[in-house]
């Protein structure tokens, strides 16, 4: 028996995340915009996945640009309390980088923060390692 970690890790290898595009994914709703991109929640058509996908907008665009650095290093991490970063493509026709992220829904850590707060329910050292 391995780890929840593990067990995550294999079901993402059996999802090919490269030579992504656009197409590859149903936009579902848009979460955010801003002069730079914008974010949406998506389904990978293939996989049935619930993803985030990150639009960066770049006049300067593609392979090896510093836009890269961001999905590069988030790709590499693997931690329960870090969102995942499945892959990411380029989409020369909007200009754009877009990272293909894990869907956590569940929040974002401040308001969990708040709401163990109120109700005492503090986060263990196990939670926070």
């Amino acid at each position: 028996a391995g780890s929840m970690a593990e067990a995550m890790d294999r079901a993402e290898a059996s999802v090919e995340w490269k030579d992504l595009r656009l197409t590859d994914f149903r936009i579902n709703q848009e979460i955010h915009r801003s002069t730079s991109g914008a974010v949406f929640k998506a389904v990978h058509r293939r996989s049935n996945r619930a993803v985030v996908l990150k639009e960066k907008k770049s006049p300067e665009m593609g392979p090896g640009k510093s836009i890269d650095s961001e999905a590069v290093m988030l790709s590499n991490i693997r931690h329960p309390n870090v969102i995942r970063c499945y892959g990411w493509f380029h989409d020369p026709g909007r200009r754009s980088l877009f990272m293909v992220l894990e869907d956590a829904s569940g929040g974002d850590l401040q308001t969990l923060a708040k709401r163990r707060a109120i109700t005492r329910q503090y986060f263990s050292e196990r939670e926070v390692l």
